[in-house]
C-alpha cells in the first residue's frame, strides 16, 4: 500500500476520513505491514503484504467459496491468458469490452477503481492500453486480491489492493475518473445491486459495469462450465437485463453514453487459441459476434447539476 492512499480513504464504519498509521515494514512509500487507525471510531485495519484490509467485524468463513475460485485459477493460468492477449491490441479489445469502448471513445483517466477485481486481468488491460495511468483493485477475497498482486508483478506494473466490501466502499466521494466491475453485480439481490451501483457513482464521475444477460448462448456456455466442473463454480449468478442495468445508472442520475458486449465466439477462439497455435483470438467482432453475445457492458457518466 503506498501511503498516499490513506488521502482517498473513508471509514466503512463510521465514514471518517482521519486515520493514525502504524508502519511496520516498509520499502520507499510502499508499506508492506502496519495498520491503519480510524481517529473516530478506533476500528483498526491491518496492512498484510501491501494489502490494506478494510471489511470490519468479517467472519472467518465469509468469502470462502470465492477466495477457493480464486485460488484454483492459479497464477501461471492466469499469467498465460494475459500474455496471450497483449500479442496483439486488437485481441484485448475484443475479449475485454471496457478496453473497446474506452478506445472507441477515446477515453483516458487519471485514477481508477476496479471493483471486484478478481486476477485483475481488466483493468490490466486498461493499464497496458495506456488508458488509465493508477489503478485500485478491490475486491472481497483476499486470495484474488494476492492473484491481481501477482499478475501485476509479473507483467511489471504497479497497483493498489484493497480487500473491501462493493456494498460500503472504504473511498471518499469523487476519488477517482473512473470505476468499473465486470461479473460483480449479478451475485446479489435486487437492493444490494442498488447500492454497489451507487457506490460506483459516489466514487467516479464515469462508470462501466459489464454484467452477463439471459440469453441462449449465456445458458449454453453455463451449462458446458457445470458439466466441465461437475458443478457452477461461481456461486449464485443471476443474469440482468441490459435494460435493467441501464435503469440502476439513470436511477442514479448518470446517463448512459456507450455500450459494448462480449459474446460465445470470441471466448471459444481465445481459449481454443491457448491450446492450438493454429487457431487465432478474433481481432474484430462481426454481426454473428453479436448474436452470440452473452455479456454487456454500459458506459454512463454522472449528469452535471446546473448551478
Amino acid at each position: 500500500m503506498n501511503k498516499n492512499t490513506i488521502k482517498k480513504l473513508k471509514c466503512p464504519v463510521c465514514n471518517s476520513q482521519s486515520f493514525d498509521m502504524d508502519i511496520d515494514q516498509k520499502i520507499c512509500d510502499d508499506i508492506l505491514f502496519g495498520r491503519l487507525l480510524c481517529q473516530d471510531c478506533l476500528t483498526e485495519y491491518p496492512i498484510k503484504d501491501g494489502i490494506l484490509q478494510m471489511i470490519p467485524n468479517r467472519k472467518k468463513d465469509e468469502g470462502q467459496q470465492w477466495d477457493k475460485v480464486w485460488r484454483d485459477t492459479g497464477l501461471q493460468i492466469t499469467k498465460r491468458k494475459i500474455e496471450k492477449i497483449n500479442q496483439k491490441r486488437e485481441t484485448a479489445r475484443t475479449l475485454y469490452p471496457p478496453l473497446e469502448i474506452s478506445e472507441r471513445l477515446n477515453l483516458q483517466y487519471k485514477e481508477c477503481l476496479d471493483i471486484g477485481c478478481g486476477s485483475g486481468s481488466f483493468s490490466l488491460a486498461l493499464k497496458k492500453a495506456g488508458k488509465i495511468s493508477s489503478a485500485y483493485l478491490v475486491d472481497y477475497s483476499l486470495q484474488a486480491l494476492y492473484l491481481a498482486k501477482g499478475v501485476y508483478e509479473y507483467f511489471g506494473e504497479q497497483c493498489e489492493l484493497i480487500q473491501g466490501d462493493a456494498r460500503n466502499l472504504s473511498f471518499k466521494d469523487g476519488s477517482f475518473g473512473l470505476s468499473f466491475s465486470t461479473g460483480l453485480l449479478e451475485h446479489f439481490d435486487k437492493l444490494s445491486q442498488e447500492t454497489i451501483i451507487k457506490e460506483h457513482c459516489r466514487v467516479a464521475n464515469d462508470v462501466i459495469c459489464q454484467v452477463p444477460v439471459s440469453s441462449v448462448p449465456y445458458w449454453i456456455g453455463r451449462f458446458l462450465i457445470t458439466v466441465f466442473n461437475l458443478k457452477w463454480p461461481f456461486s449464485n449468478e443471476k443474469p440482468l437485463s441490459i435494460t435493467k442495468l441501464k435503469q440502476l445508472l439513470i436511477k442514479t442520475n448518470y446517463v448512459v453514453k456507450d455500450v459494448s458486449y462480449h459474446d460465445m465466439l470470441t471466448s471459444i477462439c481465445f481459449f481454443l487459441s491457448l491450446k492450438t497455435k493454429c487457431i487465432k483470438p478474433l481481432g474484430r467482432k462481426t454481426f454473428l459476434n453479436r448474436l452470440l453475445r452473452h455479456e454487456v457492458a454500459v458506459y454512463a457518466l454522472k449528469i452535471k447539476q446546473e448551478a
